[in-house]
């Protein structure tokens, strides 16, 4: 999981995030060693979010979301955010497993950015989260607050919910 990375253009700022699973010394996935049934969903859906501590003066233009497979191919685009409002924006999509002469995993990697209007000072930090659901579980909802997003899962024993360790300052 990264930490959120803020960009500058002509058009003004906009803030990416990222996760990607990571590889053993074959370079191979950690998922695979945990694969479920090929062609079945991994569980509930699966989260990616960005989130300011302080959302003042941050009112949120658009954001996008996707997910690749191993292979780059692309999912989950052009979907609606689960969460969108000044604190944070966090999208939820079901992965899967697929099968052609190799594994696929939608959830491999997963991209959001999220193009904020800043209508004033601002003087904050953003920070990543990630959910993964496997087996029963599954995330029933999500809320959002000044220390983040907080996800309710179900059976959370199959999950695991993080934030990345560190967080982007933004001051303008």
């Amino acid at each position: 999981m990264n930490k959120p990375t803020v960009y500058s253009s002509s058009q003004g700022y906009f803030i990416s995030a990222s996760i990607a699973w990571k590889r053993d010394s074959w370079n191979e996935p950690y998922w695979l060693k945990h694969k479920s049934s090929l062609g079945s969903a991994v569980g509930g859906e699966d989260g990616l979010g960005i989130y300011f501590g302080d959302p003042t003066n941050i009112e949120i233009s658009t954001s996008s979301f996707y997910t690749a497979d191993n292979f780059n191919k692309v999912y989950n685009q052009n979907i609606t955010p689960s969460k969108s409002e000044p604190r944070g924006v966090y999208y939820r999509a079901q992965d899967h497993i697929y099968t052609s002469l190799a594994y696929e995993y939608t959830w491999d990697k997963a991209y959001i950015t999220v193009w904020p209007n800043f209508k004033g000072r601002v003087n904050t930090t953003a920070r990543t989260h990630f959910t993964h659901t496997w087996s029963s579980a599954s995330i029933s909802g999500v809320t959002v607050s000044s220390s983040g997003f907080s996800v309710s899962i179900t059976n959370s024993n199959y999950a695991y919910d993080g934030v990345s360790t560190t967080g982007t300052a933004i001051t303008y």
